[in-house]
């Protein structure tokens, strides 16, 4: 039995609010979803794993293990088929510095819990 390879786009640790920005300009709203103005497909939408991570670190990817979880959208016409994204961001603390587009993700802090600094 041959393994299928999940099929993944990685954007690195590129992901930015303005690159987020850019996601809407190549999509179309119609009374019933969105469509694609290259190639006029239904858009179709996948879970986006960020990492977060520490800018001290940098050129390496390393922080606290925290993952925040966005909505990606594409064309499966001109993009292929994806199962899931993944990317990076990189902040100064952990304490300020998420873009809105992740605090809106951040599940709330446990109650009674240990709090991991954000």
């Amino acid at each position: 039995m041959k393994l299928e390879r999940a099929k993944v786009r990685d954007l690195g640790s590129q992901i930015t609010e303005e690159i987020v920005a850019t996601w809407e300009k190549k999509y179309e709203k119609r009374d019933d979803g969105f469509y694609c103005k290259n190639c006029d497909s239904q858009i179709k939408q996948v879970t986006c794993f960020v990492s977060i991570h520490l800018k001290a670190f940098e050129p390496k990817c390393a922080g606290p293990g925290r993952v925040c979880k966005i909505n990606y959208p594409f064309c499966p016409k001109c993009d292929g088929e994806l199962e899931y994204v993944r990317a990076c961001y990189h902040v100064r603390s952990l304490m300020v510095g998420l873009p809105v587009f992740f605090l809106l993700t951040l599940p709330p802090p446990e109650k009674g819990g240990e709090s991991d600094g954000l």
